[in-house]
């Protein structure tokens, strides 16, 4: 392909197109947000906002100093970088430009990273960066569809999860 102006990520962007929405020689619109910037936007979010806070058990440091007795107590934090594991990461194709989030859209086959993030069991999935759904307790279709490296749209999230055992 032979553009004038620079590429993204292996995408060429034309002078004054816009690098979020910028169309391939064949007319598809076609994703120019790198994998760093996708990948950046969905830890961010699952860091303060997308997975809940962590509730674990620390020794009670003030009645310690003054007692010596080990007491616990309930604490509460955000998750950690550390604590965020990347267990998926790939290029989807939608057939509009609304990607997995269903709405208006342009009619056209737009390619966009699927990122899906794990914290304690929780996983979050992430389309192009933005928030997409979380699952609790996935089941086995969950794993199936990370593999095939196609992910469920927001509207059909439910089919991921795991059916309650004494229902």
């Amino acid at each position: 392909m032979r553009h004038n102006g620079f590429r993204i990520a292996g995408v060429a962007v034309r002078e004054g197109q816009c690098a979020k929405n910028c169309r391939d020689d064949e007319g598809d619109i076609v994703s120019t947000d790198t994998p760093i910037e996708n990948l950046s936007a969905a830890l961010a979010h699952a860091q303060y906002a997308g997975f809940p806070e962590i509730i674990y058990q620390d020794r009670d440091w003030e009645h310690f100093q003054k007692t010596k007795e080990d007491r616990r107590i309930e604490k509460r934090r955000r998750p950690s970088i550390r604590d965020i594991t990347v267990t998926g990461m790939f290029t989807q194709i939608w057939g509009s430009t609304a990607l997995g989030f269903g709405g208006i859209g342009g009619a056209a086959m737009t390619t966009a990273y699927t990122i899906i993030l794990e914290c304690e069991g929780r996983y979050a999935v992430y389309f192009g960066g933005r928030f997409a759904y979380i699952i609790e307790r996935p089941n086995e279709t969950f794993f199936d569809d990370m593999v095939r490296q196609q992910m469920e749209k927001v509207a059909d999230a439910n089919k991921y999860k795991k059916a309650e055992e004494n229902a």
